[in-house]
């Protein structure tokens, strides 16, 4: 079963401890909007809907609440 999964990068996700006063993260490499994976307190977000990813700049279409843990991948 070793290399199941080939050609697949590992997932390094991202936690951040969100401050509450924005809807824009800053990602720590660039990204796009369907290539990446965004968890608010544990909740998957829909790419497009929920969120926008241009470059390093993540834009959620809220502002997620102070103290949120978001995961990004």
């Amino acid at each position: 079963m070793s290399n199941y999964l080939t050609g697949l990068s590992q997932l390094n996700p991202q936690v951040k401890r969100h401050n509450g006063s924005t809807a824009t993260l800053t990602l720590d490499e660039n990204g796009t909007t369907n290539a990446t994976l965004l968890f608010v307190n544990g909740v998957a977000q829909t790419p497009g809907i929920d969120f926008n990813v241009s470059g390093a700049t993540l834009t959620c279409t809220s502002t997620l609440p102070a103290g949120t843990n978001i995961a990004t991948t």
